[in-house]
């Protein structure tokens, strides 16, 4: 059995109710018994269905508050940073240009502008008097082409060195000795030599 939230009934109400249902605590006999058992039994009715009509309201307020405009609330909350990635992307695009290639090749699924969106967003929360989202991105974009220039340079790999040519067969040829060459005057002297 459903049971009835007092909670909104003022200290006066309680009172008086309290008192009502002592004093039809014990039934009396006769016709007044009757009356009063049929109208504590429609009060209860009573009772059940404004709880029921409660319960109804309940779920009617959270169906329009948190389904309907929570609903709404989020499309409206998507679509806003949808044209803010969109005006990111139109402002800042000459800028990143010149990394996307880098960017794809290492992160093909990053979505670049998303995530500068969120940083946008994170950085203007912490950001204070003074910040500047222009100097923000700019700052973020030199940084992202020098994270991208280290981690392409340690991705490149040494180009293999190549293959030295294979050496030619060596022949070995057996030559006669020959005696050593002479110098002209050396022969000329002998020669000489023997004639005398």
């Amino acid at each position: 059995m459903d049971t009835f939230d007092l909670s909104d009934l003022t200290p006066e109400d309680l009172k008086m109710l309290q008192e009502q249902i002592a004093s039809h605590s014990a039934a009396p006999t006769g016709d007044d018994g009757d009356r009063i058992e049929k109208l504590c039994s429609a009060l209860e009715f009573a009772v059940k269905e404004i709880e029921t009509l409660g319960q109804r309201v309940d779920n009617l307020q959270t169906l329009v508050m948190e389904d309907l405009f929570g609903a709404l609330e989020k499309q409206y909350k998507d679509n806003t940073r949808s044209m803010s990635i969109s005006g990111l992307e139109s402002k800042y695009g000459e800028a990143i240009a010149p990394h996307m290639g880098a960017l794809q090749a290492l992160a093909p699924d990053a979505k670049i502008f998303d995530e500068l969106f969120d940083l946008i967003e994170q950085a203007r929360g912490e950001g204070g008097e003074g910040w500047d989202e222009d100097t923000f991105v700019r700052g973020q974009i030199t940084d992202l082409g020098d994270r991208l220039s280290k981690a392409m340079a340690s991705r490149q790999e040494p180009k293999p060195e190549e293959p030295a040519a294979p050496e030619a067969p060596t022949t070995v040829t057996v030559e006669k000795e020959t005696p050593p060459k002479r110098e002209f005057s050396e022969m000329a002297r002998r020669a000489a030599q023997k004639m005398i």
